[in-house]
């Protein structure tokens, strides 16, 4: 898949992370946190559109661009109890 196809069904996980701007780390913490679905298919693992598209409606003053800085910044402050 190239970095301009936005009208993809699904995305593999690399994929995904490009077109919304994330590292795979980011992308697998947010499906083992339960935030992003996945489904198989044989032995690789997808995205679905509809579910990329929820998982980003669940950040809605995020940039998908900025989204991993946002997430970071967000766990280093309560790390350090600043509300």
């Amino acid at each position: 898949m190239s970095n301009t196809d936005t009208d993809a069904a699904a995305f593999s996980i690399a994929d995904f992370a490009r077109q919304y701007g994330i590292g795979r780390t980011l992308a697998y913490a947010e499906i083992n946190a339960g935030r992003l679905h996945t489904c198989k298919v044989g032995r690789r693992t997808i995205i679905a559109r509809k579910d990329a598209d929820a998982w980003l409606d669940m950040h809605p003053h995020a940039g998908a661009s900025r989204l991993g800085a946002h997430m970071l910044n967000e766990a280093g402050r309560r790390l350090a109890g600043v509300s």
